[in-house]
């Protein structure tokens, strides 16, 4: 089966809508819900899970950490001395915990730290800059155990990672009692700016280190979030569909990013399909039991397939010769066709068909506790192969209603663009009914009305337009979680709730650390 490669559409359906968008990055707060159509939450729970696991790596980059060197000019009134603080590093750091908490009130989330401890080294030397010219040097070690304080995170939407990322700009560490020692100091002039060296240490620890540290546990937490909580990467043409800015949204238990459920079509000269076609499905309470979930809301796929339309871009054409269905490809020839128009088969005996499906208009989604029913309207055209020219030639065209029910998946697949396994969520469609219609022919009528259409009805329905709707939707579906280590994606499961959404929810893995 040979599905249309112009775009890949359904990559927009969760949360890479902001992939498209060059706007800045929307405030956190409440959004409308008559306006939304997918949510992507991640529980208070999950976070601090993915926080607490990202220590190890975090006590690995504090440690390594080099600061820049520190040199100052000390006026003692008799003399002006330059002082030195050289090759400062960190050597060990150690953090009991992380964990956060929601702030509802104003959007953010408090990120407390437990016990935690560090050390550094340094050159510390000092040289008069008048006569006598005195100088010295040595080395030094400071070390604050029992650090303790909070981070207030502000997250916002990235719109090229497609997740929530933190910014932060309050970060308030005690550092209690630091201990610092410099030794190799030998004069007596030493002993009279020991304090002054001590005091720039002290400053070390309560500026620079404080926002180094603020910094690099903010920049792995995103980096986490990124990599781990369902980005969502996009494999196609993206520029043909877009979603308004999301919003990110923090309350009691969870954090999530709500996206507006209508997706437009951005070509040049192409008009927004009219969003009064579609009536917007409300949400379930947001209450999350897992540590990452997805809610899709009918909306989304109803946006999209209108918008579809508007780019003719909802088509498929199915060949004898690409099938791999024995099945399906046995009744793509013109012997099954015998009762239903015996012009094509009396010109044309046992020879391959080929159908192209197209979809005239807009399919309605209704997702309910059982499945999601989609009715497709569209046309199925018939052309025949032509032995003499070795072409294929028109036969008839047929139009066609049929229901589906799509029941949704979700497998592990390789994304060669991006050399990683990615986790893909589609809708695999069966048949429950199809009714078909003459729109043209070529070769005579075409009796879609007796017993043989019934069975040709019954075919293009199980055969035709059901693999072709689940394969179109697997092969465009949305791909995330890159890497894996932290979300059991395998363990991924689909809810199905009335009225109208799809939730799809992620654990973490239990014994990853």
């Amino acid at each position: 089966m040979r599905i249309s490669p112009r775009v890949c559409i359904l990559c927009v359906l969760l949360c890479v809508a902001g992939v498209l968008a060059s706007s800045d990055c929307p405030a956190g707060g409440e959004p409308d819900p008559a306006d939304i159509g997918a949510v992507r939450i991640m529980s208070i729970k999950g976070f601090n899970k993915l926080v607490d696991g990202e220590i190890p790596s975090l006590e690995q980059q504090i440690t390594t950490l080099v600061l820049d060197d520190i040199e100052t000019d000390l006026d003692l009134g008799i003399a002006v001395v330059h002082l030195s603080l050289t090759d400062l590093q960190t050597t060990n750091f150690h953090m009991d915990s992380m964990a956060a908490k929601t702030l509802p009130e104003t959007q953010e989330l408090e990120l407390d730290l437990g016990d935690t401890d560090i050390n550094m080294t340094f050159d510390w030397s000092y040289t008069e800059t008048s006569w006598p010219f005195a100088s010295d040097s040595g080395t030094g070690t400071a070390s604050c155990a029992g650090i303790n304080g909070d981070f207030v995170l502000h997250p916002v939407y990235d719109h090229v990672c497609g997740v929530p990322q933190m910014d932060t700009d309050e970060f308030n560490l005690d550092f209690g009692n630091i201990k610092i020692t410099l030794d190799g100091g030998a004069s007596e002039f030493f002993q009279t700016i020991l304090n002054v060296f001590i005091g720039l240490v002290e400053d070390i620890f309560t500026d620079k280190l404080n926002e180094l540290i603020a910094q690099s546990m903010t920049d792995s937490i995103n980096w986490t979030l990124s990599q781990e909580s369902g980005s969502v990467v996009p494999d196609g043409m993206m520029e043909d569909f877009r979603m308004p800015d999301p919003a990110v949204n923090v309350q009691d238990s969870y954090m999530a990013v709500h996206l507006t459920g209508f997706i437009y079509p951005v070509e040049e000269g192409v008009m927004w399909p009219a969003r009064s076609s579609i009536m917007p499905s409300p949400l379930p309470d947001l209450v999350t039991s897992e540590d990452l979930q997805f809610v899709i809301s009918n909306t989304v796929f109803e946006s999209l397939y209108l918008s579809g339309l508007s780019l003719d871009l909802l088509h498929g054409q199915i060949d004898r010769e690409e099938v791999q269905n024995p099945k399906m490809a046995s009744l793509l020839n013109t012997s099954t066709l015998g009762g239903i128009c015996p012009g094509v088969y009396e010109a044309y005996p046992d020879a391959p068909i080929s159908l192209s499906l197209e979809t005239t208009i807009m399919p309605t989604v209704t997702v309910m506790p059982s499945a999601v029913f989609t009715n497709v309207t569209g046309t199925v055209h018939v052309s025949v192969h032509d032995a003499t020219s070795d072409s294929m030639v028109d036969a008839f065209t047929v139009g066609y209603s049929a229901g589906l029910a799509g029941v949704p998946a979700c497998e592990t697949v390789y994304n060669a663009q991006h050399a990683q396994n990615f986790t893909s969520i589609w809708l695999n469609y069966q048949p429950f009914n199809l009714t078909g219609w003459e729109i043209s022919s070529e070769y005579g009528p075409v009796d879609m009305t007796g017993p043989a259409a019934m069975q040709l009805e019954m075919y293009l329905s199980a055969f035709a337009v059901a693999p072709w709707m689940s394969e179109w939707t697997r092969v465009h579906a949305p791909n995330f979680g890159i890497g894996g280590d932290y979300y059991d994606w395998a363990s991924m499961y689909p809810l199905l709730q009335a009225p109208g959404t799809i939730v799809y929810n992620v654990p973490l893995v239990d014994d990853v650390w």
